[in-house]
């Protein structure tokens, strides 16, 4: 069932998905097939991503760089290259012993609650040096390559709410759902009148957007749970902003910032911990 799983088909559907979008609005009028072939098969990123835009890839492809700032992006490249492989190989990997330990001491009957926390915990932070450390090993490879790959990843773990969160993790994948899915669900539904207020639109949008991915991740409950469950949180993080008093006066004091981060990392490590499929172990044992 793997055995394609190298080619990415579900990253090469989302650049083509772009490009058939584009060219219906009328934003891409021509589509050579030497550089579509470059873009949809780029290989650092054929497998996991990050998702490109082709566009951003045209002047890249058509683009002729100076030496003096081809080196710039080379040492750039390597970098990230290396920045890479000390998350994934040594951090990532670190991490998953760790991991391993704790699932065989949680799957204890008697074992204590705080098992299953640090579970959560070190899943969260295997997921991000694992996953980031591929996509910074295929940007530098890219930019080595001389193309300007997007970053996947910006400090995820700084984000004061689940906002900043989607637009600080995944980036390309969050960005993706937001242009294509989330925004044209926003404009049919103005268009179709199907919700009174914007507000009401958005956190509809929200819950659609977020649901969808996480069913592309797999169809397995916990994937379709984790989607709602940021869909969730997303409406509700913007019906707060938008309508209380309180996020109004104090959302720029240090201390609302400090409480706002320690629950945004919370409900996001809670939120990794279901989509590891062991919360509804849990619930079922």
């Amino acid at each position: 069932m793997n055995i394609f799983g190298f080619t990415g088909i579900s990253y090469m559907s989302f650049r083509s998905i772009q490009m058939v979008i584009e060219i219906y609005d009328g934003i891409i009028l021509e589509v050579p097939l030497l550089e579509f072939s470059g873009f949809l098969l780029f290989f650092p990123s054929i497998s996991s991503g990050p998702i490109d835009r082709s566009r951003r890839f045209h002047d890249d492809w058509m683009r002729i760089l100076p030496r003096a700032e081809y080196l710039d992006m080379l040492a750039e490249g390597i970098f990230k290259l290396l920045l890479g492989l000390v998350y994934k190989l040594a951090l990532g990997t670190q991490l998953y012993t760790l991991l391993t330990i704790c699932e065989q001491s949680m799957g204890r009957r008697d074992a204590p609650w705080y098992f299953a926390a640090g579970y959560a915990w070190l899943y969260g932070f295997y997921l991000f040096f694992d996953f980031a450390g591929y996509s910074l090993m295929a940007v530098g490879t890219a930019y080595i390559l001389g193309v300007r790959l997007p970053d996947n990843f910006r400090a995820p773990f700084r984000s004061l709410d689940i906002k900043e969160f989607w637009d600080r993790w995944h980036i390309t994948l969050s960005h993706w759902f937001r242009d294509f899915l989330f925004t044209r669900f926003i404009m049919k539904c103005s268009k179709k009148k199907w919700f009174s207020t914007r507000l009401n639109r958005a956190c509809a949008g929200f819950i659609v957007n977020m649901g969808v991915m996480g069913l592309w991740h797999g169809v397995t409950p916990s994937y379709i749970l984790y989607g709602l469950y940021h869909g969730i949180l997303l409406s509700a993080t913007e019906v707060y902003q938008k309508k209380s008093g309180f996020y109004k006066k104090y959302k720029n004091r240090k201390l609302y910032k400090a409480v706002s981060w320690l629950l945004t990392i919370n409900l996001v490590i809670f939120g990794f911990f279901i989509f590891s499929g062991k919360f509804l172990e849990l619930l079922t044992a």
